[in-house]
């Protein structure tokens, strides 16, 4: 479920800055910490994503794929047909990742979907705020 929050105060936003790695899979069973996502976006108070203040500073919203046997990527979080998508590029060519939950709490597993249609489970590390958050428009 998409949620508008509260969290505007003084006309800020509550941007995060949140930490994705691999959790545990068979082919990882320990996770791993070097395939990892990094997100820049507004959470609401119980972690879901901010739709309406990620709508007003899209430019805001980025995505950083830390993989260790891949260069990094980097790009932008937008939202499709009610699905979180993490469009990153390299070198002219570009990779969607889609994120199937819209609730992100430390300590949590997520789905990651890639290119590959593969689903990849990711733990919520760490949420942190951001402390230059943009000015909501």
């Amino acid at each position: 479920m998409l949620h508008s929050s509260d969290m505007y105060q003084g006309g800020r936003v509550s941007w995060k800055s949140v930490r994705l790695e691999l959790a545990r899979s068979p082919e990882f069973p320990r996770g791993s910490a070097s395939r990892a996502f990094l997100l820049r976006l507004p959470l609401c108070g119980d972690g879901s994503i901010d739709a309406a203040a990620l709508d007003k500073n899209v430019n805001q919203a980025i995505v950083r794929r830390f993989w260790a046997s891949d260069a990094d990527q980097a790009g932008k979080i937008s939202r499709l047909d009610g699905e979180w998508l993490l469009i990153c590029s390299r070198a002219g060519a570009s990779s969607t990742f889609v994120m199937q939950n819209d609730r992100l709490v430390v300590d949590q597993n997520i789905t990651i979907v890639g290119p590959d249609a593969v689903a990849l489970p990711f733990r919520v590390v760490s949420i942190e705020p951001i402390s230059a958050s943009p000015v909501a428009s």
